[in-house]
């Protein structure tokens, strides 16, 4: 049995393993999405004096409120757009600052913005996966099922939305500040291509943190210590094919399983950005911590193409900036997060770190060795090698 700290979004994924599992398989490229033959339910205007929408209740718990990112603005004069949103977010109690889980920072950040340029929007956040897996609530929020709102790391957008591969490839970045230039670079153009191919929009992006290893069986200072290891990714074949190249035959399993599956031995280990670590208290199931530099994870957070431009101009406008400046003011702070987690976890939580021996060598050189096998599964190349052009310029 779980932990009775563990967080509701280990229960709410169980009963959509399925379909999540058809939403982001791996194993090969998802098509693009087909022309949407009925349009999502226009956004819901409600009095400012409405209470929030109320969420049912289900077998394993009733869901808390939605989260709200700060102190409501002075009332509008006149009704207000409710734009709710997935998370699968951990928060925590407190305000902004107190806050380490990405997705949190995230939406706190991003309505904060938001109350800057609008008073007419009502954000609505359901953290703690209440609403569903990643996978699944990106890919939903094409038709507004069941937000048109939703959050998740890029990998896990990447099955049905090609063109974001890039982030994923392995090593791509060597810091947070190389992601916000690209990123702020192309973000329009990208747009265009998630819009096409898969019916969304980025909102915003914000950084979690490298990933790094966790395993319960032995401590890993090179390459060879992966050998034996039953180590989980995300359901993406970039990442599987990483794993693959450094000589595990990793196991994909969808995030809302994870804590279960480590907890249960179905795994040894896994990788994850530290103060997702921490906040998932996935320690609880680990002993050992190798810091990582293989992948910088990111969080996006998407719209429903249909649903942003159901929105009024001024509130398109609003959202868009808003977005922007999240990404801008998260780079910084979620570096420091991540550097509090993993002193925490080990000095607090009794994980045993140690370092790589061989990184440059064997890891680094394996995985980049199979970029060449995945460019069409990214944009393709020439979309690829822009990016680079990008980060390596002055």
């Amino acid at each position: 049995m779980r932990k009775s700290t563990r967080f509701l979004a280990f229960g709410t994924g169980l009963a959509m393993v399925a379909y999540a599992a058809l939403a982001i398989s791996c194993s090969q490229p998802a098509p693009a999405a087909p022309a949407p033959t009925a349009k999502p339910a226009a956004p819901v205007v409600q009095p400012t004096t409405a209470a929030p929408v109320a969420q049912p209740a289900t077998a394993a718990a009733a869901p808390a409120a939605p989260t709200k990112a700060a102190a409501p603005a002075q009332a509008s004069s006149g009704p207000k757009i409710t734009i709710k949103a997935a998370s699968a977010g951990f928060p925590m109690p407190g305000g902004l600052d107190e806050q380490l889980n990405e997705q949190v920072i995230g939406y706190m950040t991003f309505e904060q913005q938001l109350k800057k340029y609008t008073d007419k929007v009502d954000l609505q956040v359901f953290h703690n996966s209440q609403l569903g897996d990643e996978g699944q609530t990106m890919q939903g929020a094409r038709m507004g099922v069941p937000a048109p709102m939703a959050s998740g790391a890029t990998n896990n957008l990447h099955p049905f939305a090609p063109s974001v591969g890039f982030m994923t490839l392995p090593y791509m970045w060597d810091s947070y500040a190389q992601t916000g230039k690209v990123l702020n670079k192309v973000w329009d153009e990208l747009d265009q291509r998630l819009i096409k191919e898969a019916g969304v929009r980025a909102i915003f992006y914000c950084p979690t943190g490298f990933r790094d290893i966790t395993n319960s069986k032995k401590p890993i200072k090179t390459i060879d210590d992966l050998k034996g290891l039953k180590i989980r990714v995300p359901p993406n074949q970039i990442m599987v094919g990483t794993y693959k190249a450094w000589g595990v035959e990793p196991v994909a399993i969808a995030y809302s399983e994870l804590y279960q599956a480590l907890q249960q031995k179905v795994i040894d280990g896994h990788d994850l950005a530290a103060v997702t670590h921490y906040t998932g208290k996935f320690y609880e199931t680990q002993k050992y911590y190798t810091p990582l530099k293989y992948l910088l994870l990111f969080e996006v957070s998407v719209m429903g193409e249909q649903f942003y431009q159901s929105l009024p101009k001024d509130v398109q406008e609003a959202v868009t900036k808003a977005g922007r400046d999240t990404l801008n003011l998260t780079l910084d702070q979620l570096g420091k997060k991540n550097e509090f987690c993993t002193n925490e976890m080990v000095t607090t939580q009794g994980l045993e770190k140690t370092l790589l021996t061989d990184e440059e060598k064997e890891w680094k050189a394996r995985s980049v060795a199979i970029w060449k096998d995945y460019y069409d599964k990214c944009g393709g190349k020439d979309w690829v090698e822009k990016i680079l052009a990008i980060k390596n310029a002055p």
